[in-house]
């Protein structure tokens, strides 16, 4: 199969793309819930009930794809790192001797080809991650096929193919348009008002968190 960019297929090439059940990752949701947890019986200090965002935290700390801080914090605002999201990407990952907590996500998401060392490098653990490398991990995931589920098509056109990513700051010849096409046609990383993607932008925890959680309803849809 030829692939133009990273992940992009020439246009005769028809893109279904089906999910796979992350079934070693993810367990059933917990619904219903107003109180955000860290742990057991205790709570995020920084996030209560009534932000934006404390439904999505909610949903991914009890699905297993996230953790607060030893201090029982979330801290929701701060800039997500590389670490931090594959952590949120991979939560099941063979244990290593390596130094840094995360060098064992980093090595499994290598091992699944939901990236390379170019893309991400092995000394960027602790950086923020930029959006259009997220984008490229999503994609990945979603490119993931389970023989058990359905496929679920992301964009549907007469040619069975993926359209463009429509934002002025990814321009057709970008490595990452294809991935960032496939998020934004399936709703997990959207625009910024003024229609631009910032593609080399960073998104905060809780941001990260509310994505994943998309992730997790795209999947429920999937479902028979």
């Amino acid at each position: 199969m030829k692939f133009d960019r990273i992940g992009r297929q020439s246009p005769v090439m028809c893109a279904r793309l089906c999910f796979c059940v992350f079934s070693a990752i993810l367990l059933m949701a917990a619904a219903g819930l107003t109180t955000v947890s860290f742990g057991t019986g205790a709570a995020f200090s920084d996030v209560h009930a009534w932000q934006w965002h404390a439904g999505a935290v909610e949903r991914a700390r009890t699905e297993g794809i996230l953790e607060g801080y030893p201090d029982g914090t979330f801290r929701p605002d701060r800039i997500v790192t590389c670490g931090e999201f594959l952590r949120m990407a991979i939560p099941e990952a063979p244990k290593t001797s390596a130094a840094h907590w995360a060098e064992r996500y980093y090595r499994e998401g290598l091992r699944r080809e939901l990236f390379t060392g170019r893309d991400i490098g092995e000394t960027s653990l602790d950086r923020p991650i930029a959006r259009q490398h997220m984008a490229l991990v999503y994609s990945r995931l979603l490119e993931e096929t389970d023989p058990g589920l359905t496929g679920v098509q992301i964009a549907r056109t007469e040619e069975g193919t993926v359209p463009s990513a429509q934002f002025p700051d990814v321009p057709a010849e970008s490595a990452y348009e294809y991935p960032i096409a496939i998020v934004a046609a399936a709703g997990l990383l959207e625009g910024y008002p003024d229609g631009t993607f910032r593609p080399e932008g960073y998104l905060t925890r809780a941001e990260a968190a509310t994505a994943f959680v998309r992730l997790l309803a795209c999947l429920s849809d999937a479902a028979p």
